[in-house]
């Protein structure tokens, strides 16, 4: 009989009590949800909080994505003293209660702060729908912007190198090399961000209320009728949020995965003998060359060696260089530089 270590008996135990207090009441509260939403699908209030829930949730998502995106590129792009501790400032709010949040901008865009100004422009968030949009928004900030600065740290920095020395500007440093490295990554946050802007509660109910048929999304509806007796609704109600939880994170775990697999996924292996291909840290970077030329570099194996080339470069002043080191089948290494002079 093979020996079993107590370690191992110890990680199944905690796994089984994991799936004890997480997945068992999820599943148990779906069977139990799903006989009673035949009735709730047609009641006029939980189509009311479905789609008001719907719609801020795709305009809290449409505003948070690219407020995000373009914070968390300037703050990676940038070098300077307090770096860090910005970023750590802008992603404190996750490791708060929402609540808090939720108290914060009362104080903030209430009558104590800048409602007065506010008012006059038409704009006011307390207990109305912007104020949804406004809690969603500020609670998710934070979590996209951790999430993308994690994706952004893994980008090859020989590609910026790369694009940088071909005289890249910061736009197109962002188009062509920066974004498109992290495109499952953005494309997850976006889906991860509208199921958390659908079941924000904690914020949304400090800052809009509770109001019934008015700022009612689908978590304080089953506030509302739980506090109200109706638990058949409510049951319904909470059965749509995790069919949607468990649809979304799917799908964001989809872009992961494939994210993962394109950066780590796709290294050639030379082995014995001739291949021909270009190395995987090469950045394939078209499209920034100065004053509209190209520029890109390809490595050729070749049996015992490799040979590198490099790509005459017009614009302004300047000379670059381009080494490749490649030992393809262990028994020697053979260096070559290319060196494409600018022209003037």
């Amino acid at each position: 009989m093979k020996h079993v270590s107590p370690w191992r008996i110890g990680g199944f135990a905690s796994l089984g009590i994991a799936c004890l207090i997480l997945i068992a009441p999820l599943v148990y509260g779906i069977l139990r949800g799903v006989g009673e939403l035949p009735g709730a699908i047609f009641d006029e209030e939980v189509q009311f909080a479905c789609g008001l829930s719907l719609v801020t949730a795709i305009i809290s998502t449409a505003l948070c994505i690219p407020l995000s995106l373009c914070a968390t590129s300037s703050l990676f792009s940038a070098r300077f003293k307090g770096r860090s501790a910005l970023v750590q400032l802008l992603t404190t709010p996750m490791a708060l209660p929402h609540i808090v949040l939720g108290i914060m901008l009362v104080l903030f865009f209430g009558n104590q702060g800048l409602a007065p100004l506010l008012e006059p422009l038409g704009i006011e968030f307390i207990f109305t729908v912007q104020g949804i949009i406004l809690a969603q928004v500020v609670t998710n900030i934070p979590f996209v912007v951790e999430q993308l600065w994690a994706a952004f740290s893994n980008i090859n920095p020989k590609h910026i190198f790369q694009a940088r020395s071909m005289g890249a500007s910061n736009a197109q440093l962002d188009w062509l090399v920066v974004f498109p490295s992290v495109k499952h990554d953005i494309i997850a946050a976006i889906i991860m961000c509208f199921s958390r802007c659908l079941g924000e509660y904690g914020a949304v109910m400090m800052v809009a209320g509770t109001t019934r048929m008015s700022t009612e999304v689908l978590p304080t509806a089953i506030l509302l009728n739980t506090s109200t007796g109706n638990l058949s609704r409510a049951l319904a109600i909470a059965t749509i949020l995790i069919l949607l939880a468990i649809a979304l994170s799917g799908l964001s775990r989809i872009w992961l995965r494939q994210s993962t697999h394109n950066k780590y996924g796709n290294h050639k292996r030379v082995r014995h003998g001739s291949a021909t291909g270009n190395t995987a840290d090469d950045a394939d970077t078209k499209g920034l060359g100065v004053n509209g030329s190209n520029a890109c570099a390809d490595v050729q194996y070749s049996g015992a060696g490799a040979e590198s080339s490099g790509a005459n470069i017009s614009g302004a002043g300047g000379d670059t260089r381009s080494d490749a080191d490649i030992d393809a089948n262990g028994s020697g290494v053979e260096r070559s530089d290319a060196k494409g002079e600018y022209a003037t």
